[in-house]
């Protein structure tokens, strides 16, 4: 009986410092992206803890290259507001002229600053 207790007390150390060791590792901050369901990447933030849902185009999921990437992009701090509204998000041929429709005709919102 005794040998028993002390061996799930090591099986629950070691757990312990395992589970400790992985909380360490995601302590260092920064977004982690996995393929979720339906299309969706999800991103979480484990500094804020708020998750970033990516819809993707097409029935296909990110490779683990497209992940890290994408993980980089958002760890990025220097975030260049201004270059991402000139992006544009659609246009409207049907109209003479076509419409551009930009990111600049939309609220661009990083980590709750709109701008």
């Amino acid at each position: 009986m005794k040998r028993t207790v002390s061996l799930a007390m090591i099986t629950g150390l070691a757990t312990a410092l395992l589970l400790g060791g992985a909380g360490a590792a995601q302590a260092s901050g920064g977004h982690q992206c996995a393929n979720g369901v339906a299309n969706v990447v999800t991103c979480n933030d484990t500094d804020t803890v708020v998750p970033v849902k990516i819809e993707i185009e097409g029935n296909r999921t990110l490779t683990d290259a497209e992940l890290s990437v994408l993980e980089d992009s958002l760890n990025d701090i220097d975030v260049d507001v201004e270059a991402i509204k000139l992006v544009v998000v659609d246009v409207y041929r049907s109209f003479n002229p076509s419409i551009d429709i930009t990111v600049d005709d939309v609220k661009v919102c990083v980590v709750a600053v709109c701008s």
